[in-house]
């Protein structure tokens, strides 16, 4: 069995997918149209247009999520795609991976919300066998906190036998502020 080459891979941040997805939803429609034309006009299978357009235009690769601790592994498949064709991009929220093949008319194109809210200076990508690897760790409002402690998330209206930490834990007490503070 061979060595396995790893390789950084570049990724890009910000604060929204909302231009990536714009711009992929206007390519999808424009595509919907043209089979909506090329049928004849008949407006009664505009879903099946849609999903038609989609499946011609994007790959989407299988992507699996992993939390460990303080940090979520994303790993997406991408086969035989060159690392360096691809375009990653990561918010706090989200990611979308995407690039335009060489070989086919398809673009991959696939977004990810993430689990927990991340610290996108954290994040890392890596290339290997076949594999983008990203790892991302959360961001402090979601670190977690020793028992007893308070905890940095929002107190919202609940039943007293719930919990809104990511710890998940089963029972919490209010402060004075109003935010709820673990027991165990």
């Amino acid at each position: 069995m061979g060595s396995q080459e790893i390789t950084a891979v570049s990724l890009r941040t910000a604060d929204s997918i909302f231009d990536e997805i714009e711009e992929m939803y206007e390519q999808i429609t424009r595509r919907a149209y043209e089979i909506f034309l090329k049928r004849g006009g008949v407006c009664t299978l505009d879903l099946e247009d849609w999903l038609t357009a989609e499946r011609e235009l994007l790959w989407k690769p299988d992507v699996r999520i992993e939390e460990q601790g303080d940090h979520v592994i994303v790993t997406i498949c991408i086969g035989s795609v060159r690392p360096s064709d691809l375009q990653l991009l990561v918010t706090p929220q989200a990611m979308v991976i995407r690039a335009e093949l060489e070989s086919t008319a398809k673009k991959v194109f696939r977004t990810l919300h993430f689990p927990r809210r991340i610290d996108v200076n954290k994040a890392g990508a890596k290339y290997c066998d076949g594999d983008i690897i990203l790892t991302v760790y959360r961001s402090s409002p979601w670190s977690k906190h020793a028992p007893g402690e308070p905890c940095t998330l929002p107190a919202l209206p609940q039943a007293a036998d719930s919990c809104i930490c990511p710890d998940r834990c089963t029972s919490w007490k209010a402060n004075r502020c109003g935010r709820p503070r673990h027991s165990r």
